[in-house]
């Protein structure tokens, strides 16, 4: 692929570091890529890393996928991690005894908090503190700080109570840090604050009775952040302490839940800092698909129609068009907002006798928590959900004692599990019968799917439709897509053009959703005549399917059909699938070596019949040197 010049500029001044002697007064590169989905970062980070094979880069992202992905593309001398992972081989090496002894947690339950927090703490005020220190762990503030705690609640309208759920959380926080193993359990997000809090540490190793330097990041030369729009303020404070090139990549609309609007409007110190090249150009879509992407960011930020410039093939169809493709025969990517949605497209598309695969395998879905509701709101007469026959036994020890899905439902909701609550209001709200045997019927299938997913094929092994939330498809691409209608709620189709701040997730999920595509996007039909009804201009579709099966026989790691297996394989899996070795074809030319072999040969031959001094006379003259 040919370098645009936006590229090229970016990669001269990422690469370009001064002397040791002028870093201390000048630093080092801050470059930061606001850049639209298929703009070739790929490339630009592998051309980055080829530019100077000694330099170490390290390449953050903060999904697992995406990482995965550039672990079969980008060069050697390119580490790649996420956040968390960086953030955790860090606290494994300070945190060791205290990690052996108790496992990081998801959250810390209500029990933890009060124990941290000490005597006199309530379960109101640790319920409070829990709220604070989830904002504390994106700030860049040292502790829990005032500006830490919510704005909405009632209670933060008193200065007595926000002072006692401010100082829990302080209590909290520093039995985090204490690394003793009778402290309050670590969490993933506090892993990840007490890494962007950290700096180099001489820390002595018993086994090798040694003392050894251990470096938050290993001492890079330059960082590459993927998805800096995901970034917390604690994150990118952290870099700016760096003392390294920093390459920050990322588009502000496909940020997915509420963060630091400063950083997504790219008004971070470090952003502000920093060179700044806009990749526009997309080589993944089309004028079409671009078009409805410029109408969401022209809606929350009115940039008109020239933020994303398409320059594949795509079309744009109504959502009914899907109903096309499957009585073609073509498979496509169906992608939801939510994991109601994605299970109900499931038990639409088991009915009509179509092929189901997940992206990442159904099993990293919050499907036991589905089956163990459902097993709940369809109890056996007389039964306790534990003692019932095994295909209706409850296995979450926290729903065992639950006999109706409204008591699961408030359980839940007092753990602010939302997407559990989510789940239980969709079932109230549909017919439940006979369908456990069709969801215990999922997790066969997808199981012997897995296991055949392990076995040398060159392309994924035949399904209908590919099933992902919008979060688990960012950072991928298919032909093929259909958004679900819930990626499309009200605001998105009826109101006012321009979409108040608070919309701006609902804006990003639509986004990121659509700009999964390829050549064939399938859309809302109400959001497309809600673009014509408001005057914008769609172009025509310039897809003309001469593209349906390029890349299926590729046999790249994380291109082509094998990259599309390992998106459907479990992550735990993906390491154990094998691909046929592509076989060579025989050249058709002949060997150079062979070439000379036989012309000596020849030669040989000829003169075998010559006596030795035939063959010295034969030998070319040596020039005689002329004197000077």
């Amino acid at each position: 692929m040919r370098l645009t010049q936006s590229q090229l500029a970016i990669i001269d001044a990422a690469s370009t570091l001064l002397p040791e002697s002028e870093r201390e007064l000048y630093g080092h590169p801050l470059v930061n890529v606001p850049s639209v989905a298929g703009s070739g970062k790929s490339v630009l980070i592998t051309e980055l890393a080829r530019r100077d094979a000694t330099k170490d880069i390290l390449f953050l992202t903060h999904s697992r996928n995406i990482a995965d992905r550039a672990r079969g593309s980008l060069p050697a001398n390119v580490t790649i991690m996420t956040v968390s992972d960086a953030a955790m081989r860090y606290a494994r090496r300070l945190y060791q005894s205290k990690l052996q002894s108790r496992r990081v947690r998801g959250a810390l339950s209500e029990e933890d908090l009060i124990r941290a927090a000490g005597m006199g703490c309530t379960r109101l005020e640790a319920q409070r503190a829990r709220h604070i220190l989830a904002r504390f762990y994106r700030s860049a503030n040292r502790f829990p700080e005032p500006s830490d705690v919510p704005s909405q609640p009632e209670w933060a309208q008193s200065a007595s109570e926000v002072r006692r759920a401010l100082q829990a959380a302080r209590d909290i926080w520093f039995s985090q840090l204490d690394r003793s193993t009778d402290s309050a359990p670590l969490t993933f997000s506090a892993i990840v604050k007490l890494w962007t809090q950290s700096a180099t540490e001489s820390v002595f190793i018993p086994e090798f009775n040694r003392t050894v330097a251990i470096s938050p990041l290993n001492d890079p030369d330059i960082i590459v952040l993927e998805e800096s729009q995901d970034s917390s303020e604690a994150l990118l404070d952290f870099l700016a302490r760096q003392n390294v090139a920093v390459v920050m990549l990322g588009d502000a609309y496909q940020a997915l839940r509420d963060g630091n609007r400063k950083i997504q409007n790219q008004q971070h110190g470090l952003q502000r800092r920093a060179q700044t090249f806009m990749m526009r150009e997309s080589w993944r879509f089309g004028p079409s698909v671009a078009s409805v992407l410029n109408a969401i960011t022209d809606r929350v930020a009115g940039q008109g129609d020239t933020r994303i410039v398409g320059l594949g093939q795509s079309s744009v169809v109504p959502l009914g068009q899907r109903l096309h493709w499957e009585r073609a025969g073509k498979h496509y990517t169906y992608i939801a907002s939510s994991v109601c949605s994605l299970f109900q497209e499931a038990l639409r598309a088991t009915d009509a006798g179509l092929t189901i695969a997940w992206v990442d395998g159904l099993e990293s879905y919050p499907f036991q928590l589905f089956r163990d509701l459902l097993c709940i709101g369809t109890p056996v007469d007389g039964l306790r959900p534990t003692t019932a026959p095994r295909l209706h036994q409850v296995d979450s020890p926290l729903l065992r004692d639950i006999r109706s899905l409204e008591a699961a439902r408030q359980r839940l909701h007092g753990r602010f599990d939302m997407v559990g609550v989510a789940l239980c209001d969709w079932l109230l709200s549909i017919d439940r019968a006979g369908l456990l045997e069709k969801v215990d019927r999922w997790r066969q299938l997808d199981e012997d799917r897995q296991n055949s997913l392990l076995t040398r094929w060159q392309a994924p092994p035949e399904r209908d439709i590919t099933l992902s939330t919008v979060a688990r498809a960012k950072g991928h691409e298919w032909p093929r897509v259909a958004v679900a209608e819930d990626c499309f709620p009200t605001s998105l189709i009826a109101g006012d053009w321009r979409l108040r701040y608070s919309q701006r997730i609902v804006a990003n999920t639509a986004y990121t959703a659509m700009s999964r595509a390829q050549h064939e996007l399938a859309v809302s039909e109400a959001f497309l005549n809600y673009l014509i009804d408001q005057g914008w201009q769609l172009p025509d579709n310039n897809y003309t399917g001469d593209k349906e099966n390029a890349g299926l026989g590729e046999l790249h790691p994380y291109f082509g059909g094998h990259r599309h297996t390992l998106l459907e394989m479990a992550p735990s899996q993906r390491g154990k699938r094998q691909v046929i070795a592509s076989v060579k074809p025989s050249s058709q030319r002949t060997s150079g070596q062979l070439a000379l072999k036989a012309k000596v040969e020849a030669t040989a031959d000829r003169l075998a019949h010559n006596s030795v001094d035939e063959l010295r006379s034969q030998l070319r003259p040596k020039r005689r040197q002329q004197k000077s």
